[in-house]
Order: structure tokens, then C-alpha cells, then sequence
């Protein structure tokens, strides 16, 4: 692994682990705020809402704002995943891909809680080894070394073991909404 490319990557981490999980934290109060509705039929409610709510009803025009942050903070995160744009060697199918492991309105309320949960997890363990990472340079003359790349490994198993999942695995692999295979090596 080349140290120097961590060290200038673990420097930026902390910065957007804290973005992301203000992010992450806004939707899954999002999704459990009222008016706030996901699942397979919540997209064409929401174009309904979105044409007839304001003119014709009074019901529902919050949770069609809230809904519709929620969503722009989920594609938010597609764009995050991405680099943040769609920059070359990225290809539809990689959009749709990460479009799919994300928040939207096809999911459920409980998927949707589920990926936020995960993904807080993920941020609050990103923030955790930029953090130890910090600690890691201080004592030892301000630089990471060939010891680093197990210390995080170490960082990584005593985050696991204190944070477990709350997502139950069906197995290694399985199939995306759009019917993409995955698997997990």
C-alpha cells in the first residue's frame, strides 16, 4: 500500500465522515418524521402529490417536502460514491448499481432505515480510523509506517465487534431490484 496516498486520503476522511454522517442523520429523521412515506407505490403518490397537492389539497404538502429532501440527500450520496460526478470509466450500469443499494422511494420504510443504518456505520467507522489515524501519526514522528496498515486492521475488528450490524445476511450472493448479480468474496 503506498502510505504517503493514505496519509493525504485519511487527512480528507475525517472531514467528509462528519458531512456525511450530518447527512445520514438528517435522513433518517427524515424517514422517521411524519408524512414521510416510502415504498413501491410512494413514487407515482408522490408525482400526484407534487401536481395536485398544492392546488387541491392541504393534506400531505410537508411529507412531499420532507419526502423530496429525502431523496435529494439519497442521490447526494449516489453523487458522493461516485467522486462526486460522473467522471469517466463510470458507467450507467455503476449509477444504477449504487441508484439501487441506496434510499428511494421504491424501498420500504424498513430498507430504507436499514441502508441509512449501515451507512452510518460506515461513515462513524471512516471517522474512527481517520481519528486513530491522527493518533497513530502523533506517536510515531508524525508519519504512518509499514505497522499502519495492521493497526487498522486491528481498529476495524474492535469497531465491527462494538458496532454490530443490525442488517441480517441471506447469504454471499444475491440479486439487485434491477437484477444485477452480487456477491461477496
Amino acid at each position: 500500500e503506498d502510505i504517503g496516498k493514505q496519509e493525504i486520503e485519511l487527512g480528507q476522511l475525517n472531514k467528509k465522515s462528519a458531512d456525511t454522517l450530518d447527512n445520514l442523520t438528517t435522513m433518517k429523521n427524515l424517514l422517521e418524521s411524519e408524512g414521510v412515506h416510502t415504498g413501491p407505490a410512494e413514487a407515482a403518490g408522490l408525482r400526484t402529490m407534487r401536481q395536485l397537492g398544492s392546488q387541491y389539497f392541504n393534506y400531505g404538502t410537508e411529507g412531499v417536502k420532507k419526502t423530496g429532501d429525502l431523496i435529494a440527500r439519497a442521490n447526494t450520496m449516489v453523487k458522493d460514491a461516485l467522486g462526486g460526478s460522473l467522471g469517466a470509466g463510470v458507467s450507467n450500469a455503476d449509477v444504477r448499481f449504487l441508484q439501487n443499494a441506496n434510499v428511494s422511494l421504491e424501498n420500504t420504510e424498513e430498507e430504507n432505515k436499514r441502508i441509512v443504518n449501515a451507512a452510518i456505520r460506515v461513515a462513524k467507522l471512516n471517522q474512527t480510523i481517520a481519528n486513530k489515524a491522527s493518533k497513530y501519526k502523533e506517536d510515531h514522528n508524525g508519519h504512518l509506517d509499514a505497522n499502519w496498515p495492521m493497526y487498522r486492521d486491528k481498529i476495524q475488528e474492535q469497531f465491527y465487534s462494538e458496532n454490530p450490524s443490525d442488517v441480517v445476511s441471506s447469504g454471499t450472493s444475491g440479486k439487485t431490484k434491477s437484477g444485477l448479480n452480487w456477491s461477496v468474496k
